[in-house]
């Protein structure tokens, strides 16, 4: 890429190639965003390489390297070439101004709007990636240059992360376009909080085949539900409840038949938040009425005399950023007459609330609570095992809705004889268990 042995078009047809598969790979459905392949794995997302971008990434980076180089005679011929190039192109004396003007392949300024050269150059090719890029040269003298890429400004001092910085920078453009989508990045917009939310992209750990052929296609909408077939308004239905539309929030978190499924998603995280407290917290009540309003709080643990704490864990469904931030500030308010019924006996009362999204996004104000009565070197271990045991009790949910957990000797069955219609009634449930 760096000098140009393949064209820019030879990448995008290895772009092409490549994309099907790794679709293929996640289990993915065709209509999948593509944005999701080349979002930032910071975000949650795969941050796989377009080379078609990675061509224009290192003709700039090239550039920039020859121009700032240590070797003083390297950079002489580099600026010696540059400011030839620059006047055969404008037929102008090369001043700091110009030469800012032909690397970022300005057009309609003095002397390049009627001017053309039926050459190509070293500096011909980082022009035209500047400029689909989006990023800027600055030069203030000669031999003085710097790149400023969004809010970032790269001097000679920064040669070495050029290329770096400007791969983040696309990653993230990538990322805000899928998160803009109004169907598709919806979770992704919760999910790219925190990257244990999709610490399972790396390694698989904690993670089932079952939950990673589930689990790409749920965050990004595209579960096969009656709802989410906007071309046939007709079979939008509920197949479970009398819901006018079954959509992945209904069929998560609202659908009644599904709530026995919910209720042991939510004891999951709750078990695991226990199991997580240090020895020198004790559990005060575990799922016990308390006060005149007879709320029942998840966990209320105390420290001595001189503190407790009031956790309730819940789980909503991803449905953008308000949906945590509504969550954590309703739980607040709800348990605030028990924080006063408690400050009677304890020092110090709090309520706090732990939120894991139903498809295993993490909430980074999670961490703060948890540091105050966990073993903090356990932390990120405990979001890993939290998020994958949500997207494992919400896959069997909507396995649940869907099909009724049809075994895989049945389904097989089904097939060869061409039956659609299987009452899923008494048949046992399946869980695959196999890891990653």
């Amino acid at each position: 890429m760096r000098t140009e042995q393949l064209t820019k078009g030879d990448m995008k047809v290895i772009d092409d190639f490549i994309r099907p598969l790794i679709k293929d790979t996640l289990y993915l459905d065709e209509s999948a965003a593509n944005e999701y392949l080349y979002g930032s794995s910071k975000s949650g997302l795969l941050g796989i390489p377009k080379l078609a971008e990675e061509v224009d990434v290192m003709m700039v980076g090239n550039a920039f390297k020859l121009l700032t180089s240590k070797d003083q005679r390297i950079q002489e011929l580099a600026w010696g070439d540059l400011l030839l190039h620059a006047r055969k192109r404008t037929g102008l004396d090369p001043s700091p101004s110009l030469i800012e003007s032909f690397l970022n392949g300005v057009q309609d300024e003095e002397g390049f709007r009627h001017t053309s050269c039926p050459y190509s150059s070293t500096w011909s090719h980082p022009r035209s990636a500047t400029s689909r890029l989006g990023i800027k040269w600055r030069c203030r003298e000669l031999f003085d240059i710097e790149l400023h890429i969004d809010d970032k400004v790269l001097t000679q001092n920064d040669r070495t992360k050029i290329c770096r910085t400007i791969k983040e920078s696309l990653r993230a453009c990538w990322t805000q376009e899928l998160i803009a989508k109004p169907s598709q990045g919806v979770e992704i917009e919760v999910s790219s909080l925190h990257r244990a939310s999709s610490h399972f992209l790396q390694s698989g750990n904690y993670t089932k085949f079952a939950d990673w052929r589930f689990i790409h296609n749920a965050r990004l909408n595209l579960l096969r539900l009656n709802g989410n077939t906007p071309w046939d308004k007709s079979l939008s239905q509920c197949r479970r409840c009398p819901a006018p539309v079954e959509s992945t929030l209904h069929v998560l978190s609202l659908c009644k038949p599904n709530m026995g499924r919910r209720t042991l998603r939510h004891n999951a995280i709750v078990d695991r938040i226990h199991n997580a407290k240090r020895r020198d917290w004790q559990v005060l009540t575990m799922n016990q009425s308390l006060g005149d309003e007879r709320l029942r709080p998840d966990l209320v643990i105390t420290k001595g005399k001189n503190e407790a704490i009031i956790l309730d864990i819940t789980i909503p469904y991803e449905n953008r950023i308000q949906a945590f931030e509504t969550a954590r500030a309703e739980k607040k308010r709800k348990y605030t007459n028990i924080a006063t019924l408690l400050s009677k006996d304890y020092k110090n009362v709090s309520v706090e609330a732990i939120i894991v999204g139903a498809l295993g996004s993490w909430d980074p104000a999670n961490d703060l609570v948890l540091r105050r009565f966990t073993n903090k070197r356990y932390i990120p271990k405990l979001r890993k095992l939290c998020v994958s045991d949500a997207i494992t009790h919400t896959r069997q949910i909507f396995q649940k809705n869907v099909m009724g957990y049809i075994p895989p000797e049945s389904r097989l069955r089904a097939r060869a004889a061409n039956i659609t219609n299987i009452p899923s009634d008494n048949l046992p449930d399946y869980d695959d268990s196999t890891h990653v």
